[in-house]
């Protein structure tokens, strides 16, 4: 690892110089904690199409994508073109715009929603959701998935144990109350049991399941057979709503979703990242007798920037113009051609990893065998080897995946091209060799 980072630093000096001011300013220097990683972050001056290129002038072909929200890729000209006419009509109203009724004519075409209300991220989409099934259902308890990602609001920042299958959820950072988190349950991926149990435990006090119809949150974990319906089944049976966090599947997967490619009709569904164009914008919907319960003396939801005409403006062109039907069959055709050429060179070196993918993503696990749960992910991922590959494909002009690697995928963009694949795989293989050393 010395040398894979030696390597870094020796490309990246004006990065290391910015980094070492920036801790003047704020803590550990950056502005969202997994954006810290050995030996500093890179700093970025540009990005276009699918490139990144940094202070140092260094070009990287961008996989991340911003965690898959740029599914369009970078400053494509549609977007561009929409945001600077919507600049010059105004960029803030806090008053009703047909902008988003247009976008929100666009989402429930394409998810089994009946109305929809606008957020400004994910996180805000997921606490609004959650605050709607307890006010729909008058019911306090909300199961979540261990190893799920769902933002950073006190009710889903959970310590995820992995020797630890069902229960009541403890915080996961300090600065959250012990009581905060009484009415979060913890349940496992694929591991139906867990959740019946905790409908058994807590009869008639569950509102509803938040869950991730594709486990994004540790590379990708796909659910098995019918792990999804069954547990729909369950909420149907219980009288909890179902709430699908689609803010990383949603258009992602398919054009319609997770909820599409599962065929699953969730009671709520969460989106934000891709659904913007790279713009803040997040949403909530689900059919009209849920969506009622928002109302005055009712669920409240409400905020300054909610519905904001840029981001709006921004989402409409992404999902109408750009993200159409016929755009995905090239993102598929890409996707799997990294993934076959990946699982060659795995096969090649005689690598302990495997391939993973869905829709636009895909992802390396640093593991021999499929994993089902974030226990899987805590005993067999070899987090070690994970930050090499990171480091190495930066030091051979590729940005892989998002930041940290055993736990993110990497995103194919409308602007992505055969060249670019090609030079992932050729990055990829110049460093497979070093893999296996140890540091």
């Amino acid at each position: 690892m010395k040398e894979v980072y030696r390597i870094y630093e020796e490309r990246t000096k004006k990065s290391a110089v910015l980094y070492k001011e920036a801790r003047n300013y704020t803590p550990l220097g950056v502005h969202s904690y997994v954006r810290l990683y050995k030996p500093y972050p890179l700093y970025v001056d540009r990005a276009e199409g699918t490139r990144i290129i940094d202070v140092d002038g260094n070009e990287y072909i961008d996989f991340s994508m911003n965690y898959g929200a740029q599914l369009i890729g970078h400053t494509h000209p549609q977007l561009v073109a929409a945001i600077k006419k919507q600049v010059e009509r105004g960029t803030l109203y806090t008053m009703p715009h047909n902008l988003s009724n247009e976008l929100a004519k666009e989402i429930i075409k394409r998810f089994p929603i009946d109305q929809v209300r606008f957020t400004n991220s994910g996180l805000e989409a997921t606490m609004h959701a959650l605050r709607l099934a307890r006010g729909y259902t008058s019911r306090d308890k909300i199961i979540k998935i261990g190893g799920a990602y769902h933002g950073l609001h006190d009710y889903v920042v959970t310590k995820d144990d992995p020797e630890r299958t069902t229960g009541e959820a403890t915080p996961g950072c300090k600065g959250i109350p012990v009581g905060t988190l009484q009415n979060t349950l913890m349940g496992v991926f694929n591991d139906l049991a867990s959740i019946e149990s905790l409908f058994n435990q807590y009869k008639g006090q569950i509102a509803g399941i938040i869950i991730e119809p594709v486990m994004m949150n540790r590379g990708i974990i796909l659910p098995e057979d019918n792990f999804l319906k069954e547990v729909k089944e369950i909420c149907q049976k219980e009288g909890a709503l179902l709430i699908f966090d689609e803010v990383k599947t949603g258009a992602k997967v398919t054009w319609g979703g997770a909820s599409e490619y599962y065929d699953i009709k969730p009671d709520i569904i969460c989106l934000a990242k891709s659904i913007g164009g790279g713009l803040p914008l997040g949403a909530f919907g689900a059919r009209k007798e849920i969506m009622s319960a928002i109302e005055p003396g009712g669920v409240s939801h409400a905020g300054t920037y909610n519905a904001n005409p840029l981001c709006v403006a921004a989402g409409l062109v992404t999902l109408r113009d750009i993200l159409t039907k016929e755009s995905y069959k090239e993102i598929f055709r890409l996707n799997k051609k990294l993934i076959e050429g990946c699982e060659e060179i795995i096969a090649k070196y005689k690598l302990p990893l495997h391939t993973v993918s869905i829709g636009a993503c895909g992802t390396i696990q640093f593991c021999k065998e499929p994993l089902r749960n974030h226990k899987d992910h805590a005993k067999f991922v070899d987090v070690e080897m994970g930050e090499r590959f990171w480091i190495g494909m930066l030091n051979n002009g590729m940005i892989p995946c998002p930041y940290p690697p055993p736990r993110e995928q990497w995103t194919i963009s409308v602007q992505h091209t055969d060249e670019d694949i090609n030079k992932y795989l050729e990055g990829f293989e110049k460093i497979a060799p070093t893999l296996l050393e140890k540091s």
